[in-house]
């Protein structure tokens, strides 16, 4: 039951996050492989090292807290641009910036390694799941064109709630 408290709570963010990455793009499977590639990679590595990582978990959470921060920062800058010149949102820093905080709560679990294969895989498919209905809910959203802003701000305030 743990488990399953724990992975919902720290999934709450993918879902924002695939909100914010979504807004104004085109649906892609791409940021939910890798959402769920680096939930489940970062999860291993945390309840594997977890009682050496144990004390670095507040650098790991500000670390995710301040790629958010920078994808916003990036998004509202893209948004100022020609469509032609707007990148995309790079997959991998969003993959991170999700899958870190499963690494962080992971921290907390001691277990064998069957077990920790499980809940980094409880916790991946949590995230993976999150992800996609805030991009099905973006999807909803896309009335308006122009929604790299709001995507900016979407990033910073999830990197601003992540920090506090």
């Amino acid at each position: 039951m743990l488990l399953l408290v724990t992975s919902f709570s720290v999934s709450i963010d993918a879902y924002i996050a695939g909100l914010a990455c979504s807004l104004g793009n085109k649906l892609s499977i791409k940021y939910v492989i890798y959402v769920l590639v680096c939930t489940f990679v970062l999860s291993i590595i945390a309840l594997f090292v977890g009682g050496i990582l144990n004390r670095y978990g507040l650098i790991f959470k500000t670390v995710g807290a301040l790629l958010f921060v920078f994808l916003g920062v990036k998004n509202i800058y893209e948004s100022h641009q020609s469509k032609t010149e707007i990148e995309t949102t790079n997959a991998l820093m969003v993959g991170i910036g999700v899958g870190i905080d499963a690494g962080v709560a992971c921290l907390s679990f001691s277990l064998s390694f069957y077990n920790a294969v499980a809940v980094a895989i409880v916790m991946s498919i949590f995230h993976g799941a999150f992800f996609v209905i805030g991009q099905c809910c973006a999807k909803l959203l896309q009335t308006v064109e122009r929604m790299s802003f709001a995507s900016g701000v979407f990033f910073i305030m999830l990197g601003i709630y992540k920090l506090f």
